[in-house]
């Protein structure tokens, strides 16, 4: 039997000398490379350079690794955590200046430059309300009716202005300011202006709407009087009655009259400094009314103590109707009245000071 170990004489011959140890962590493999034929013998899990014998060591590895320094590593984000934290830090600052600083002032700033033009201009439409108060119907006793409706014109049309400029006022004026920007000096003065702002806009709605229903109350009772007045002019038959007949016609006409003029003045809605004096009117002529109407009854009757009973209602009601008509309504304005008190306080007013 032949030997078929033994190589072919006519083969390249490759020797390996030394023991082969193949280790995950170290590892040395001498190599013998026939030099003529330049050939690399494979060795698993390695990788040989060419030449006649090389050690391959940890030095130089079989398959390169990438490392990392763990310090190195736990620096960098120490850093990146340390920055996160700083930049919200400053973005909370900035927020916290931007709203309890920053929004107040310039919420201040624009408040008073918006609310200056309003309030001059509600101020000048107040002044002529005003004088309208010291026109001839609200402070003479000589006035005329032509020169009364003139100034009943004037003084509506100056109220409807001012009107308009107060709501246009009311509508301008407003203020938000967060909690805690009063400690600001300037969220704090502006603040106290839109205060005095909104108690100036009050009272001016409250002077108006007097004024007007003061104005309005005065040309229709103007319109009253002079419509109304002949049922004075129906007593006088009253008084120069000669026959019982005589008397009987008079007073009907003048119970018919007297009714007509109460009517009218229930009609009308009296301002508060006008109130007392319609109130007082309007009794005086129902006094009238009923004791010329329990007088003729007891005439009919034959009552003599009806008679004589109605007799002293007619003389109340006659004193009491003296002194009425002997007042003249624009003195109860320019006394010590609520419209005359409002526009006083409202001249001195100053909010924006």
């Amino acid at each position: 039997m032949e030997n078929n170990s033994q190589l072919d004489p006519e083969q390249p011959k490759a020797t390996v000398s030394g023991p082969i140890i193949v280790s995950p962590t170290q590892s040395t493999i001498p190599v013998t490379v026939a030099p003529e034929e330049n050939n690399v013998i494979p060795i698993p899990g390695s990788v040989a350079p060419v030449g006649n014998q090389q050690n391959v060591t940890d030095s130089q590895p079989l398959t390169p690794v990438k490392s990392y320094n763990s310090s190195v590593t736990s620096k960098s984000l120490g850093h990146k955590k340390l920055f996160i934290g700083l930049a919200i830090f400053v973005v909370l600052v900035i927020a916290v200046v931007i709203y309890f600083w920053f929004l107040p002032v310039q919420a201040a700033k624009n408040y008073q430059s918006s609310i200056k033009g309003s309030y001059s201009n509600q101020a000048a439409k107040m002044t002529t309300v005003y004088s309208a108060f010291s026109r001839p119907v609200y402070n003479s006793n000589n006035s005329t009716t032509a020169g009364d409706t003139q100034d009943f014109d004037f003084t509506d049309q100056a109220i409807k202005d001012a009107q308009q400029s107060n709501d246009s006022l009311k509508t301008q004026n407003k203020l938000k300011l967060f909690p805690g920007a009063n400690l600001l000096h300037a969220a704090s003065t502006a603040n106290s202006h839109y205060q005095a702002v909104q108690k100036y806009i009050s009272d001016s709605q409250t002077l108006l709407t007097n004024f007007q229903t003061t104005s309005t109350y005065m040309r229709q009772f103007e319109a009253v009087s002079k419509n109304d007045g002949q049922a004075l002019e129906s007593l006088k038959p009253i008084i120069v009655a000669k026959t019982l007949a005589q008397f009987q016609a008079a007073s009907q006409v003048a119970v018919t009259q007297l009714n007509k003029w109460l009517s009218d003045l229930n009609s009308l809605q009296p301002p508060v400094d006008l109130k007392s004096f319609h109130i007082q009117l309007v009794s005086g002529i129902g006094l009238l009314k009923s004791a010329l109407d329990n007088m003729s009854r007891s005439i009919n009757a034959h009552d003599l103590a009806g008679v004589i009973n109605s007799s002293k209602q007619l003389q109340t009601a006659g004193t009491s109707l003296d002194s009425l008509f002997a007042t003249d309504i624009n003195t109860l304005l320019q006394k010590n009245s609520t419209l005359h008190s409002q526009i006083v306080n409202l001249q001195s007013a100053k909010p924006l000071n």
